[in-house]
């Protein structure tokens, strides 16, 4: 995340940190519905996936430079299109 998804980004970076985080957290989805049993290490595991993943596929979409995130593809900020909050969603890992 800190190389792929810090402080500096661009897409190439991004879409790489994503198609990293996507199998891992598939894989943990899969086990989820199987009814594996997660400790507290496993859980904590889940939910830092998919918070990289939504963070990751956050800053793709944002394509501008704000605040202390700037992307090396976008480097000046847009006002018009992106002073706003914008949301995603991972599916829920349990039904």
């Amino acid at each position: 995340m800190w190389h792929q998804v810090g402080l500096f980004r661009d897409a190439e970076r991004l879409q790489a940190a994503l198609q990293a985080l996507e199998p891992a957290w598939r894989e943990a989805d899969a086990r989820v519905r199987q009814g594996a049993r997660f400790d507290l290490e496993g859980w904590r595991s889940v939910n830092v996936l998919t918070v990289a993943w939504l963070i990751a596929r956050a800053a793709l979409r944002r394509e501008e430079s704000r605040g202390a995130h700037y992307r090396d593809d976008y480097p000046g900020r847009d006002d018009i299109n992106w002073k706003k909050r914008i949301s995603d969603r991972r599916s829920a890992i349990v039904d």
